[in-house]
């Protein structure tokens, strides 16, 4: 498997590799060994004596490399710098083992390669009989098919006491080539991987527990705060399945090809969730919104990162990540070193813990390329770092709901104790006024009636024609609107009746406005007493009547109240004067829908046949369409 992301956060912190780069170039090598002496001891580190040969083609062939001058270019392995560790390289390595037994030594024994993300591992033994066993190794295997099945590359052995003999080994790897050597007695192993497997079990519980933790949180509170920190641990997580070899063994045992493409996009998902954490927790969009805009290019960057680890090659998908994580590490120290100096809550829980990954993280790169040796802190730094900053975030985010619960208690402390206040004020307010309000009531009472009253009034005259009580144009309008909407819903018509008063203008001219106004104020009567109670009157003009009436289908129904309405108009109206006037009517008639389908068709439709009545001196007129 191809280790990434460390390397990819290397140049983010560049004093951090001038430091180590120091530390390489004042390391002195150690001479070359003689065989590693093998005796009863439960494990042997192998390295003082085994001796390296850089194959930078990757083309040597056992038999080239078994060939004299070939051996004469193998160089003690301590000369290499820091041992077992050649970093980011291209070249198979190849390396020669010699080991001595002692008569005490036992057969059997394990040689482990304790780097698990190797791509390639071919472990050549001598037979008794002359030749080399070949046994191969690698996270690009099914992992039924390693020599043993371990996370690790492990390789069983078979030694002759107080003999001598010489292993070759050769790796390759498109990441990160580091070959750090054990001999171990099965046994030995074995309470060895108990300790280590129960220390990974721990890592990835606490992963699983803080997830499930924090997935109940975000179901009870709905904040997007503990979702982004559970795709943050998540991605985290499946990136440390890959590297510590327990995504091989437990997770695609069958389909190696899925550990780098499951690592990278594991990796861009825990760079996208921990930019939206960062953002969520800090507050970014309101506390230092250029910032929060740079947090989410990233993001894009991280997501199109995530999809090319699909349809991509594997070196740009990681060229894509490398400059991801290098922009990610940066950002995410300056934001949170910002939002530190603003005195921002938080800041100092989230920078301490992204700085103990980001520590983490240089102290790895440097150890992969080369700088540092291999030690099972080195090792295993992201992991520690990585565990730390886990807890150190979870417990920001408890310190948090404290200080939310806190803040919460109080604000309920203080609405308490402004209530009490408060009610206490309104207590003596109330026997204050009580008093007042018994008077006030009827006063109140009142003005409520006069208001009401009032309300009545204005509502009439907005609606209702002031000498005649009719109905005005606009409530006109209004009921021709009900009218039409009533007659589409249940499939049938109505009509409009337009009336003008013939011979009114001789009564006013004659007797004045007065008797104009008791011959309007009689005719309205005689109109409303004459129609239905569903049915609407109204006066839109001086003398000018429309009256609608609901259900009325045809002419000669319409005819027949038209007649009705002639009739009562024509008896004779006692003025207040004494004298007695007599007035004729002109009726025109329109049908809905017949004669029009909207309250200006049909109205224009009436006023036609009025004037049609009018002219023909006829009792009605119906409109002709």
């Amino acid at each position: 498997m191809r280790c990434y992301t460390t390397a990819a956060l290397l140049r983010t912190w560049l004093g951090w590799v001038a430091m180590a780069s120091l530390l390489a170039l004042f390391h002195v090598p150690a001479a070359a060994q003689a065989a590693t002496t093998i005796g009863n001891a439960p494990q042997y580190l192998l390295g003082p004596g085994v001796q390296m040969l850089e194959d930078p083609g990757r083309s040597l062939a056992l038999e080239q490399v078994l060939q004299a001058d070939t051996q004469q270019r193998f160089l003690p392995l301590a000369s290499h710098g820091n041992a077992s560790n050649f970093g980011l390289t291209q070249s198979a390595i190849w390396l020669r083992i010699p080991l001595q037994t002692q008569a005490s030594t036992p057969g059997a024994w394990l040689l482990e390669v304790a780097f698990p993300s190797l791509d390639q591992v071919e472990l050549f033994t001598p037979q008794d009989g002359g030749g080399f066993q070949r046994q191969v190794a690698g996270d690009q295997l099914p992992f039924a098919d390693r020599p043993l099945s371990h996370r690790n590359h492990v390789f069983p052995l078979q030694l002759r006491p107080d003999s001598s003999s010489v292993l070759y080994l050769r790796v390759s790897s498109e990441g990160t080539l580091s070959i750090p050597l054990r001999l171990w007695q099965p046994d030995a192993l074995a309470r060895d991987d108990h300790g280590s497997y129960t220390v990974l079990g721990v890592y990835f519980g606490l992963l699983a527990g803080l997830v499930l933790y924090n997935l109940l949180l975000f179901i009870s509170i709905r904040e997007r705060l503990y979702l982004a920190y559970i795709g943050f641990a998540a991605g985290m997580g499946l990136t440390q399945l890959g590297l510590t070899g327990f995504g091989a063994e437990f997770l695609w045992p069958t389909h190696p090809q899925w550990g780098n493409a499951t690592t990278l996009a594991s990796a861009s998902l825990a760079g996208l969730a921990g930019l939206l954490f960062t953002r969520l927790f800090l507050d970014t969009a309101a506390q230092a919104r250029r910032l929060d805009r740079l947090l989410q290019g990233l993001g894009w960057l991280f997501a199109i990162t995530a999809v090319g680890t699909l349809v991509l090659p594997y070196q740009l998908s990681a060229r894509l990540l490398n400059l991801a994580g290098i922009l990610f590490s940066v950002s995410i120290a300056g934001t949170g070193i910002y939002s530190l100096l603003r005195r921002q809550p938080g800041a100092a829980y989230f920078l301490g813990a992204w700085l103990m990954l980001v520590v983490a993280i240089v102290v790895k790169t440097v150890h992969n390329l080369g700088w540092l040796p291999s030690h099972p802190l080195v090792v295993n730094a992201i992991l520690i770092g990585s565990a730390l900053e886990m807890l150190v975030l979870a417990l920001s985010l408890a310190d948090r709901i404290r200080i939310s619960r806190n803040d919460t208690h109080q604000a309920l402390t203080r609405v308490h104790e402004t209530e009490q206040a408060a009610l206490e004020t309104l207590r003596e307010s109330e026997r204050q006024l009580e008093g007042r309000v018994l008077e006030r009531t009827q006063a109140l009472q009142q003005a409520n009636q006069q208001l009401q009253q009032n309300e009545y009034q204005l509502a009439l005259q907005a609606n209702h024609d002031a000498l005649t009580g009719l109905a005005n144009r606009k409530l006109l309008d209004d009921r021709l609107a009900v009218a039409m909407a009533h007659a589409k819903r249940n499939q049938h018509g109505f009509a409009v009746l337009m009336l003008d008063l013939d011979g009114f203008k001789l009564v006013n001219d004659e007797y004045g406005h007065g008797a104009g106004d008791t011959v309007l104020q009689s005719v309205a009567l005689r109109l409303t007493s004459t129609v239905r109670g569903v049915d609407t009157v109204a006066r839109v003009g001086g003398d000018e009547f429309v009256l609608i009436l609901d259900a009325v289908n045809s002419a000669a129904s319409m005819m027949a109240i038209a007649r009705k309405i002639r009739e009562a108009l024509s008896a004779p109206i006692t003025l207040d004067c004494g004298h007695v006037v007599q007035i004729d009517t002109s009726i025109g008639l329109a049908i809905y829908p017949v004669d029009g389908s909207s309250a200006e068709q049909l109205l224009a439709a009436a006023d036609r046949a009025m004037y049609a009545t009018k002219s023909s001196h006829q009792e009605a007129a119906a409109s002709q369409r």
